[in-house]
């Protein structure tokens, strides 16, 4: 997510539908390289309560190692 550097509430709700189809589908959302604007927001919002904060990474790294 690197290259996002805004997001709004639509963009958290998409984000929370992406969520649900894989959820639905067994695979996990994780996130990496978010940006300091988006990440304050999928806090506020509650969204990372929802994927989990574990699910938020710094790297692909860090990503490929949490999808283990």
């Amino acid at each position: 997510m690197h290259r996002l550097v805004l997001i709004d509430t639509s963009g958290i709700a998409a984000l929370e539908q992406l969520h649900r189809n894989l959820q639905r589908r067994g695979i996990a959302l994780v996130l990496a390289n978010v940006n300091e604007q988006p990440l304050s927001l999928i806090k506020r919002s509650g969204f990372e309560a929802i994927i989990g904060d574990e699910n938020i990474v710094r790297n692909l790294d860090e990503a490929a190692a949490a999808t283990r």
